[in-house]
């Protein structure tokens, strides 16, 4: 395996976690395009998502995912959960890399973020979404990211599975397509 990896799928499916994990495995380094943008803005995802909009993040984000591609060393890259969105990010990932789709149901999900106050897209005001509000909210946004998604050269059900399952899961899986 020389490609990099790229994990993608709705926010709290886990590609943070997942991601450090494949790099614990691999050796390879991590690299989390939500952070490297924080990292290279000097500001958070909400602020940027609250001062510049979403249209400028997904910006920064294609220029990071342009920058990351170039990288020479095998590397894990966890993407944005909307990062797909953009034609020129899938052909991108596609081109120089193998792509993993964590799928993860929306009961599961809204427990593993519901408090998090660092996901912009959960929060309308000042306020967190309630459960209700999040799931209608997130019913449009997966049908809106699905076929990004569905790209992926391996589809992994998230749900029930401990970290190191999902990391051995995917190192299987890779291996029978390089």
């Amino acid at each position: 395996m020389d490609r990099h990896i790229f994990l993608t799928g709705f926010m709290g499916s886990g590609k943070t976690t997942i991601g450090k994990k494949m790099s614990e495995r691999t050796g390879w380094p991590f690299y989390d395009c939500d952070q490297e943008i924080e990292r290279h803005a000097g500001r958070s995802i909400p602020e940027i998502f609250k001062q510049d909009g979403e249209h400028q993040f997904r910006l920064y984000e294609r220029q990071m995912i342009t920058d990351l591609v170039m990288l020479e060393q095998p590397t894990v890259i966890a993407l944005g959960g909307g990062a797909l969105l953009v034609p020129e990010n899938l052909t991108k990932v596609k081109q120089y890399g193998r792509l993993i789709y964590l799928k993860s149901n929306p009961d599961q999900i809204w427990s593993r973020i519901r408090l998090n106050r660092h996901r912009p897209l959960l929060i309308n005001g000042q306020n967190i979404l309630s459960e209700e509000e999040f799931m209608r909210k997130m019913s449009d946004l997966m049908m809106e990211r699905e076929k990004g998604y569905l790209c992926a050269d391996v589809i992994i059900d998230r749900d029930g599975r401990e970290a190191e399952e999902v990391v051995n899961l995917i190192l299987e899986r890779l291996a029978t397509i390089n």
